[in-house]
């Protein structure tokens, strides 16, 4: 009875050991996926998965609209931006000169890019709805946050810091990933600011970033057609009013959130939430 007593024991804890370490790899696997910084990208497709995320375009360089509804504030740093993205000369992005939006909602064809000056709203906010079958990124609007951006007792109050986040948001608007891992060398703006605890001193694109550019814009020849274009705008637009961005699909605590939402027949919402990197008062 003894020896059956301790075999039985000892088989328990073999399949308790077995239990915990399923546990744990399963665990570790959602960490990786989606809070790890050198988990998969979400938003990077290879050719069997997704295609990558760009904006339909039938002439080179690809032209891409951008409505301009910001502050005063951003003129030259959006000239800057323009000019550093343009460089491998294919995508050329047309700017188009806008009223401030109370509300920056997303239209056909076209980047809408807005400011706030709010001290209860993220330091910057982006969406862009996509074709999951073809990637076309058929509307997009991102906005960045005056009360840190352009405020002289916000250590974000900076040049530095509206040059990077003006690139890094129109680079995602065009349909690039974010760098999702710590590089003391990098040299792009398009480091996630879960990355940035110091300052960002990558302000444009780097080689990686242009050559996704070409990646993306230099291929092939796309239909350009935009019906029923403007119903499934006004549905992503609702969604944007009321804050239901989808699903979590990655997140670095509560720096940088990027969420999808499936908006039928074929489109999706992805969207990407960018908190303070760090403390207000730290200088």
């Amino acid at each position: 009875m003894k020896n059956k007593y301790i075999k039985f024991s000892s088989e328990k804890s073999k399949y308790l050991i077995l239990g915990l370490l399923v546990l744990t790899m399963a665990s570790g696997a959602v960490w990786l996926k989606y809070y790890s910084p050198y988990g998969p990208n979400p938003l990077r497709s290879s050719a069997d998965e997704e295609p990558l995320k760009h904006w339909p375009y039938s002439t080179s360089p690809a032209v891409i609209t951008l409505l301009d509804s910001s502050s005063n504030y951003w003129g030259k740093h959006l000239a800057l931006a323009m000019k550093n993205w343009e460089k491998n000369e294919y995508i050329k992005i047309n700017a188009v000169e806008g009223l401030p939006a109370k509300e920056c909602e997303q239209m056909p064809e076209l980047i809408h890019f807005c400011t706030v000056n709010d001290p209860n709203f993220f330091i910057a906010f982006g969406s862009y709805v996509s074709w999951t079958r073809t990637g076309h990124i058929i509307a997009g609007s991102f906005i960045l946050n005056d009360y840190y951006l352009n405020n002289p007792d916000s250590p974000y109050g900076t040049s530095i810091w509206r040059n990077k986040l003006l690139c890094s948001n129109l680079g995602w608007s065009m349909g690039l990933d974010f760098r999702y891992y710590q590089d003391e060398n990098s040299t792009t703006c398009m480091e996630a600011l879960w990355v940035t605890e110091r300052v960002p001193n990558p302000q444009g694109p780097d080689e990686v970033d242009l050559a996704q550019v070409k990646e993306r814009y230099s291929s092939h020849a796309d239909d350009t057609s935009s019906s029923s274009l403007s119903s499934i705008t006004a549905a992503a637009n609702l969604h944007l009013k009321q804050r239901e961005y989808g699903d979590l699909v990655r997140s670095f605590g509560e720096s940088q959130s990027v969420y999808k939402l499936d908006l039928g027949n074929g489109y999706e919402m992805t969207t990407i939430v960018q908190e303070k990197p760090f403390d207000l008062n730290t200088k």
